[in-house]
C-alpha cells in the first residue's frame, strides 16, 4: 500500500468507515445506544466534534494498521487492534468515571470499535488492488 496515493487510501478507510458506522450507529445499534446513554445523549448531535473523529480517525488507521501491513488479514489485525485501544480508552475511562455509564455498552462499544475498524483497515487491501 505504500504506492497508493494518501488520498486514495484514506478515502478506501474513510468511506467504509462512515457507511458502516452510520449503519451502525443510525440503524442497527440506535436504541440500544438511546437505551443505554437516555439522558447523557446530545440531541441534536455535535456535528463538530463529530467531523473531528471521523476526519481523523481514518489517518490513525492509515498510520497504525495500513503502513505497516503486509497484506489485508495483516491489516485487518491492526485495525482490530487500533479500534480495540480508541475504543477501549473512550469506554473504559467512561465506565471509570461517569456514574450510570452501563458495563453492556462499554464491551458492545468496544467490540464494535474493533470489529469497524479492522474493517475499514482491511477495505483498501480490496478496493485499491
Amino acid at each position: 500500500m505504500a504506492s497508493v496515493p494518501i488520498l486514495l487510501a484514506y478515502l478506501a478507510i474513510a468511506v467504509p468507515l462512515l457507511i458502516a458506522d452510520g449503519l451502525w450507529l443510525g440503524v442497527v445499534a440506535k436504541r440500544f445506544y438511546r437505551d443505554a446513554l437516555g439522558p447523557l445523549m446530545a440531541q441534536p448531535v455535535k456535528i463538530v466534534p463529530a467531523l473531528i473523529f471521523y476526519l481523523g480517525y481514518p489517518f490513525g488507521l492509515m498510520i497504525f494498521a495500513l503502513w505497516p501491513a503486509t497484506g489485508m488479514a495483516h491489516g485487518a489485525v491492526l485495525g482490530a487492534l487500533f479500534g480495540l485501544f480508541c475504543y477501549g480508552t473512550y469506554d473504559l475511562v467512561n465506565h471509570a468515571t461517569l456514574k450510570g455509564w452501563p458495563i453492556r455498552l462499554t464491551l458492545v462499544d468496544m467490540a464494535w470499535g474493533t470489529t469497524v475498524s479492522a474493517f475499514a483497515a482491511a477495505m483498501p487491501w480490496l478496493l485499491l488492488r
